[in-house]
Parts: C-alpha cells; sequence; structure tokens
C-alpha cells in the first residue's frame, strides 16, 4: 500500500476529532491495527527491492510515529473529556461533600502485627505452617500432657467437629513444631483459638492468641521472664506492673499467670499463662528432655487490645463502632 504524507495529515485530522473513546479505538484499529493501513503497509516492504527498502521503511517508521504520538495525546484528552461528561451527566455540584477518613487496620491485627514486628527481631520464627484452626485431640491434648480426664476435655470447654476439634488454644502448634524441627528453635504462632465461653466483658468463643515457644539446652526461667517483660514494655512504651501468680497448666511445670495493672480502671488484668515447657511433652515430640528444656507462654491478643485501648469490655473490639475503631490506631 503506497502511503503518502497527505494519506497520514488526513489521518492525523481524524484522529484529532474523535471525542469518545469508542471513536478513538476504531481510528487506531483503522491505522495500527491487525488490517490497519500502517500494518499492511508495512507487509508490502517484503516485495520491494533491496534498493528500495530502506527509504520506505524510513518513512513508514516516520508515518507510523506521528500516527502513535496523536493518539496518545487525544487519548488523554478523550479521558478529559468523559470525566466531565460523567459529573456533568451524574453529580449534583450542590450537595455537601462527604468527609473522607483514612483506613486502617483493625485493632486486634495492628497487636498481631506489633508482636510479630518484636519477636521477628529477636530471631523468633512465625511458624503459619502449622497453624491448624480444626485439629485432633491427639495434638490438642494427648502431646500436651492433658490426659483424657483433665476438666478441659469436657464437652462444656471444647468444640467437638466429629473426630476433630476446634482448637481450644494456640499451644496445640507445639507438638508439630517440635517434631519437625530441629533443635534448638525459636517459633510463635498467631491465630484464632475456640471454647464454649460465654461471652462476657473479658471473654469470648472465638478469640486471638499468640504461642511463644523456645527450645535450647540451657533455656530457664530467667530467660522466660526477660522476654515476657520486654514485649510487655515494647507494646506499651513504658514498663508496666506485672504481677506472677503462681498456677497450673499440664503442658508446663513450673507454670505460672501473668496479670498487668490497668492504672485507670485500678485493677490487675490476666493477658497470659506461662512456664517451662512439660519435659512429657519434649519427649512426646521424641526429644530428649534430658538435654534440651524451654518455655512456653500464650497470650490473649484482646487482652492485650484492651489495656493498650483502654476498652471496658472485649466485645467492642467487634461490633462493628467505626467511630471507636477509627480511634484504635496503634502501629501500620
Amino acid at each position: 500500500m503506497d502511503l503518502k504524507q497527505a494519506d497520514i495529515d488526513h489521518g492525523l485530522r481524524a484522529i484529532q476529532q474523535a471525542v469518545t473513546t469508542t471513536d478513538l479505538e476504531t481510528q487506531r484499529l483503522h491505522w495500527m491495527g491487525k488490517q490497519g493501513l500502517i500494518t499492511q503497509a508495512f507487509k508490502t516492504i517484503g516485495r520491494l527491492s533491496v534498493e528500495e527498502k530502506p527509504a520506505v521503511a524510513k518513512q513508514l517508521n516516520e508515518f507510523k510515529s506521528q500516527i502513535i504520538d496523536v493518539l496518545a495525546k487525544q487519548k488523554e484528552l478523550v479521558k478529559k473529556i468523559e470525566l466531565q461528561k460523567a459529573i456533568d451527566d451524574k453529580i449534583d455540584v450542590t450537595l455537601e461533600p462527604r468527609l473522607l477518613t483514612q483506613g486502617h487496620h483493625h485493632p486486634i491485627h495492628q497487636v498481631i502485627k506489633k508482636l510479630n514486628y518484636f519477636f521477628a527481631q529477636r530471631g523468633f520464627e512465625s511458624r503459619s505452617d502449622y497453624n491448624l484452626e480444626i485439629e485432633d485431640e491427639w495434638h490438642n491434648f494427648e502431646l500436651l500432657n492433658i490426659p483424657a480426664h483433665h476438666p478441659a476435655r469436657s464437652m462444656q470447654d471444647t468444640f467437638y467437629c466429629g473426630e476433630k476439634i476446634l482448637r481450644t488454644h494456640v499451644s496445640a502448634a507445639q507438638p508439630r513444631i517440635l517434631k519437625n524441627s530441629k533443635l534448638p528453635l525459636s517459633a510463635v504462632v498467631f491465630g484464632r483459638v475456640f471454647r464454649c465461653d460465654t461471652p462476657d466483658a473479658t471473654h469470648t468463643p472465638v478469640f486471638h492468641q499468640m504461642e511463644c515457644l523456645r527450645i535450647d539446652r540451657h533455656c530457664n526461667f530467667g530467660h522466660l521472664k526477660t522476654i515476657i517483660e520486654d514485649f510487655i514494655t515494647f507494646l506499651f512504651g513504658e514498663k508496666l506492673p506485672i504481677r506472677y501468680r503462681a498456677s497450673y497448666f499440664p503442658f508446663t511445670e513450673p507454670s505460672v499467670e501473668i496479670d498487668v495493672w490497668m492504672p485507670e480502671k485500678k485493677a490487675w488484668l490476666e493477658i497470659l499463662g506461662a512456664g517451662m515447657v512439660h519435659p512429657n511433652v519434649i519427649k512426646n515430640a521424641g526429644h530428649d528432655p534430658s538435654v534440651y528444656r524451654g518455655f512456653a507462654f500464650g497470650v490473649g491478643i484482646e487482652r492485650l487490645a484492651m489495656l493498650y485501648f483502654d476498652l471496658d469490655d472485649v466485645r467492642e473490639l467487634y461490633n462493628s463502632d467505626l467511630s471507636l475503631l477509627g480511634d484504635c490506631y496503634l502501629w501500620q
């Protein structure tokens, strides 16, 4: 096809007259499509002599550049024309403008994110590969040294799904991590847990926990105490009064529960249970408890969020009150 500059000038004017996306696309296909004039013209170069090809190819490339440049400029102009038309047709400029607010992560996720950052900086690996919400009793109970007669095994505390259960604690990840890891190890797991609790100011049937596990040859209670006090100070930006209470958990020995003082409410709030990993748990996972020992603790994320954001009721985190949730900004 023999294209002249006059043909190109005519085409450029036609492109510049396009005022809709459809019109502009029609012009693009007319010139640059598979059957377009420029495309067909390039196909004829193969039939030319060796002497003619360079000059014709150079001219066609110049024509192509002119068409592409004008198409690009007209595309921006058409966008503005169509946007203005949409505004004129659909928007009532006399209406009050909407107040836009910047969103952020839910308070529970904010706490999880900050804790994950703290522990990652200290060499703890997030082990979501063994984070199973639907568990078997073997991993949720037996391997954690919880015998069949333990009260937690009753229907009143555990949701049963046939032969499976909804895990009652993130500690259920411990046996899988220990069985599939080389020691020493430092790991954290974040996730939801499920219990047959009646909702009240500090309890919900579904809530979030973080499980922290450290196994080494020379682990002791001092290491546990240090990491707990450090993460609480990191989270709240200051040292808070902490109370240790002797307790009992089948999978730790000795065991403690830890409370944090809430100055505004002048009361203690329990936030986690902790202890040295029971030798039976280490043994059940295939390791030698005479060589390795460690600590573990599980912390309630909602309890930390309540404390940090000064909430009176854990259910406030779930009631979709945007004015409250919008004010709960911890860390992105």
